[in-house]
């Protein structure tokens, strides 16, 4: 959740970026999904310098393949480790950056006819092809999560900027419960055996998380019960539960809103920052004889 991923902006083509698309390299504008213009520099494959993993295809990186730089499933021979890593040197230009690959200690990584391959450091067109300019990775999420996020008010909104793509939430057996996409400032959701269009949000506000769901058509419940949790350490406080009506404003028979208050300087036993989990069910009839038909949603947290 913490991992920084990077842009790299073509210096003499600076409306086009490095990108993956059909698992080739290439240079294009920016456009949807953000998420092929974004990777994390890891530490070499080759034990030295950097390599390329993908943010949306994390198990994959870019490699030099017969010249051409291809998007390649992580491989365990000694030559792909090569052929996947880098060493970032100052641009060539005298501006921004440059990768020299390290299978090949005078070859570089640059774009040529808008795709991406590495070259010998004496082509005379070198230097501006092979510098790029390393930037913080931005892009907008897509689908039934970035509607929400949009509805929210985008980067502006509580959330902020993603800073995953989405991934699968999974139960204990492996069971695809929901997709999740975190953000600077928490998490949304999507928990479609509780509604074809339910999602969840959850945010921090100075020393309040809100947690938000909706809707959960075609269903419709008389109440329901959130359950949270700190987790990352000793539980602070314990998991915790409540039912929450429909008599307030902002609450409805298919979506509705709980707040609670944070504790101060919580850490997990790694000494990183807690985190607060939230799950919410729809229910039918009174608290004590109530008729629960679609389950605890997928889980949902923000950090302390």
């Amino acid at each position: 959740m913490s991992q920084d991923y990077w842009s790299f902006q073509s210096v003499n083509f600076p409306d086009r970026f490095i990108r993956h698309r059909d698992f080739k390299g290439e240079l294009t504008v920016k456009d949807d999904p953000g998420e092929d213009f974004a990777f994390a520099l890891v530490h070499g494959l080759s034990g030295s310098g950097y390599s390329f993993q993908s943010l949306n295809f994390p198990d994959h990186y870019l490699r030099n393949l017969n010249s051409r730089v291809v998007l390649h499933v992580l491989q365990t021979d000694a030559s792909f480790a090569r052929e996947a890593t880098f060493h970032k040197v100052a641009g060539l230009t005298g501006a921004g950056v440059s990768f020299r690959a390290d299978a090949l200690s005078d070859f570089y990584l640059r774009h040529r006819d808008f795709q991406l391959s590495v070259a010998w450091d004496g082509r005379r067109d070198l230097a501006a092809d092979a510098t790029f300019i390393q930037q913080q990775a931005r892009w907008r999420p897509y689908g039934i999560i970035g509607d929400r996020w949009r509805e929210m008010g985008g980067e502006h909104g509580p959330l902020g900027w993603p800073i995953t793509a989405e991934y699968d939430v999974t139960d204990q057996f492996g069971v695809v419960l929901g997709r999740r996409c975190d953000f600077e400032n928490g998490q949304l959701a999507y928990s479609p055996n509780q509604g074809q269009r339910m999602v969840l949000s959850v945010y921090r506000r100075d020393h309040t998380a809100v947690f938000e769901w909706g809707p959960t058509d075609p269903f419709g419940y008389d109440f329901f019960i959130v359950r949270w949790s700190v987790t990352g350490g000793q539980p602070i406080p314990p998991t915790a539960q409540e039912n929450v009506t429909q008599d307030s404003p902002g609450r409805t028979r298919t979506s509705g809103f709980f707040l609670t208050d944070l504790p101060d300087n919580a850490a997990g036993s790694d000494g990183k920052s807690a985190g607060v989990s939230f799950v919410v069910e729809g229910c039918d009839g009174g608290p004590g004889s109530s008729t629960c038909r679609q389950g605890w949603t997928c889980p949902i947290a923000c950090r302390l």
